[in-house]
């Protein structure tokens, strides 16, 4: 492998890769500093930062809404929020592929012949 085809792939998997590492070391980072700004705010038992390791941020914010909602009536924004985006992640990547999918089999006639064209 030459260095241009390694430096290529370096590129196209290497950077998404740290993408998401920095995505995820961000995410406990922010678990870290909620927790520590609800200690401070004076709860007594705060949901722990660590479950933010956990790689589904979701776990993170059900045990945080849960622990929360015995102390103080809240809302539950972070949580009500995240699982609206992912619903419509879900429903944009169901209708991408949809899309694909029909333009993929538009395609096949092109490429293979039909049955009119034996006789």
């Amino acid at each position: 492998m030459d260095g241009t085809r390694l430096r290529r792939l370096l590129i196209d998997v290497g950077v998404p890769i740290a993408l998401g590492l920095v995505g995820y070391a961000l995410t406990v980072f922010a678990a870290f500093r909620d927790y520590k700004h609800l200690i401070a705010a004076g709860a007594v038992r705060p949901f722990h930062w660590a479950f933010a390791f956990i790689p589904y941020a979701l776990v993170y914010l059900i045990g945080r809404h849960v622990v929360l909602r015995k102390m103080v009536r809240t809302s539950g924004a972070p949580l009500w929020v995240h699982i609206g985006l992912w619903v419509l992640y879900i429903a944009a990547v169901m209708i991408w592929t949809l899309v694909i999918m029909q333009q993929m089999f538009a395609d096949f006639g092109s490429y293979y012949p039909t049955y009119d064209s034996y006789s």
